[in-house]
């Protein structure tokens, strides 16, 4: 008797859903290019294999048992897998050809174009798609299937049981000004010294939120806020030098690579933030999304190995 691992492989999935369609296997050879005693040869080869009955078989044609439904179901789900196998098997060997398809939250973009620009001059081939937006949107996008990933630093983002984080970063919050900015070549600031200052800031969480009040920063009524959801934006912002900024140190240090910003020597800032990669939590991760995961991980630096890859 042939084994289940010999026979379930896409082909015998595919003439079970075609017998399935036709409701005949004459008219199902016929449509698969095949003799009729070869599909209803591979019919029965799959039914023994698997110990059950697929088709109730009737002098009009073939109609699926419950069993057999139960299989023509999930067959699109069963082949996509392995030709997702397939696909990943031949990147793997090559990265020849390819499709990236990533989210971003804003916040995150900056760290993501560095890993990106090495990504494309390594893998010149691969199609790579961007989606920059909101966290629960794009959240939804990795859930359906229309992007490979997120990177995100949404500590608020809520997943569903299909999703799961992998851990990039985790790193203090910091504070940045315009090299214009009278506390740039300051020493020892203390927290207080900001409150004089205008906030420019990517996002207000309830918890960071509550942290600000619980420090007193930027209380006073007659400052107002600058709020956008873009370092990048927020970096020229801040450029006529009297507004403070606040990021993740290792965003700190990137902005402070291509906008006339430094970072603020402020003490005792105990405010911890992540940057976490957002992944469907079963099916095969694809090679080309391996290989930028990899790279964010080495831009990021060692930081991630010394903590769990997975948070959920």
């Amino acid at each position: 008797m042939p084994s289940t691992r010999d026979i379930l492989d896409s082909r015998a999935i595919h003439h079970v859903v075609v017998t399935a369609e036709a409701g005949s296997v004459r008219q199902a050879a016929i449509k698969l290019g095949m003799s009729q005693p070869g599909l209803s040869k591979s019919l029965r080869n799959t039914e023994e294999a698997l110990g059950v009955h697929l088709f109730d078989r009737h002098p009009g044609g073939v109609r699926l048992t419950e069993v057999g439904e139960h299989l023509v179901r999930n067959a699109a789900q069963i082949l996509a897998a392995l030709k997702t196998v397939e696909r990943d098997i031949r990147e793997f060997a090559m990265l020849e050809r390819g499709h990236l398809r990533v989210g971003s939250t804003p916040t995150a973009e900056t760290i993501l174009a560095r890993a990106l620009s090495q990504y494309t001059r390594l893998y010149p081939n691969i199609d790579v798609t961007v989606e920059v937006g909101l966290p629960h949107v794009l959240a939804q996008m990795v859930e359906a299937g229309k992007l490979d990933l997120l990177v995100s630093n949404d500590e608020t983002l809520y997943l569903t049981d299909r999703l799961k984080r992998r851990l990039l970063r985790r790193d203090s919050l910091g504070f940045f000004a315009s090299s214009k900015h009278p506390l740039s070549v300051q020493k020892n600031i203390r927290i207080e010294e900001l409150s004089s200052s205008r906030l420019a800031m990517p996002f207000l969480t309830p918890r960071f939120s509550e942290w600000l009040s619980n420090n007193d920063i930027f209380l006073d009524e007659n400052q107002g806020r600058i709020i956008c959801n873009s370092y990048e934006l927020l970096a020229r912002l801040i450029a006529d030098g009297t507004a403070v900024s606040i990021a993740p140190r290792y965003a700190i240090d990137e902005l402070a690579s291509h906008f006339d910003v430094v970072a603020l020597d402020v003490k005792n800032v105990s405010y911890e933030v992540t940057l976490t990669c957002v992944l469907p939590s079963v099916g095969i991760i694809g090679a080309a999304a391996q290989k930028i995961i990899g790279l964010l991980e080495d831009t990021l630096g060692s930081n991630v190995r010394s903590t769990s890859n997975i948070c959920d």
